[in-house]
């Protein structure tokens, strides 16, 4: 049986901050901190093949930048998972992805006695959003629910810029304009609201006194597994078929049976680095919708 997630709007709305002035575009990148990626504290970095021609470890690693920090690229001779309880296919996850698609949060390990090189000691991981670029000066934040509210409208959440620590409230979070439109976005955005996935963007009025987080890229929090579980289903009596909705886990939940309603039947065409996931919605009506390939 197929997964797919729940196709749904997210109302964003609530009385839980107070109002914030929202950050200038682009204002983490490069500001106010400069520290380098070292082996006695974790930080969160991008990652950037090393396509040189020499021989390892000296070359064929990877360079490591820490976002909305303003250090230079540290090269690491490899990926060091002994942090985590990443299984092989969480693995490949990480180190499948595109160049800048990938964040880990780490530390720098044991340099090599022979060339001095070392290994970046990653503890957690997150992957981009397949094809999505991100706008250049966006910041990479963690979303947290506010605390309490003073004024009004309030602001519900609050964007932390990573390795920063500076932050700002906001009260909606919208895009990212370049996901395909078959994206499940209620589904996206429960991943940054509840399962810690990080948004690369920026805070801005839409109008006065409502401040967005406008993400153009989201980083979903690995590993990404749906663990449903699929009860046995009495049939349905002739002429009727079961019907199912999905939740934002991704799973099916059955909604009982249903008489065909003569529903025209959807085409879900996914770019590369998506794949297309259908069920039997109300009505006896196919939904569908695009999800990372790298999400099982």
């Amino acid at each position: 049986m197929k997964r797919v997630w729940y196709a749904g709007a997210l109302l964003l709305t609530g009385c839980l901050g107070g109002p914030v002035e929202p950050m200038a575009e682009g204002d983490g990148e490069g500001a106010a901190v400069s520290e380098e990626l070292t082996a006695y504290s974790d930080a969160v970095v991008s990652l950037r093949r090393d396509t040189r021609r020499c021989a390892a470890p000296l070359c064929g690693g990877w360079f490591a930048r820490d976002v909305n920090r303003s250090a230079a690229e540290v090269y690491v001779n490899a990926l060091d998972f002994g942090r985590t309880n990443f299984d092989e296919e969480t693995r490949g996850d990480v180190l499948d992805a595109a160049d800048g698609e990938v964040l880990v949060r780490g530390r720098l390990g044991t340099a090599d006695a022979r060339t001095g090189t070392r290994p970046l000691r990653v503890v957690e991981a997150w992957r981009g959003l397949p094809g999505v670029a991100s706008r250049a000066g966006d910041v990479v934040y963690r979303v947290d629910r506010q605390a309490f509210c003073v004024g009004l409208p309030c602001q519900s959440w609050r964007a932390t810029r990573m390795n920063v620590g500076t932050s700002a409230g906001f009260h909606e979070l919208t895009g990212p304009a370049g996901a395909p439109a078959l994206l499940d976005r209620a589904w996206a955005l429960n991943e940054v609201y509840t399962r810690g996935a990080l948004v690369r963007g920026r805070t801005q009025l839409a109008r006065p006194w409502y401040t967005v987080l406008d993400a153009s890229q989201i980083y979903l929090k690995l590993p990404q597994r749906a663990r449903c579980a699929f009860p046995p289903l009495a049939p349905c009596p002739d002429g009727l078929t079961h019907t199912w909705e999905r939740g934002l886990d991704r799973c099916l939940m059955a909604r009982g049976c249903a008489r065909p309603t003569g529903c025209e039947p959807v085409r879900a065409v996914c770019p590369d680095g998506w794949d297309a996931r259908t069920w039997t919605g109300p009505g006896v009506c196919e939904q569908a919708v695009c999800e990372p390939s790298f999400v099982r």
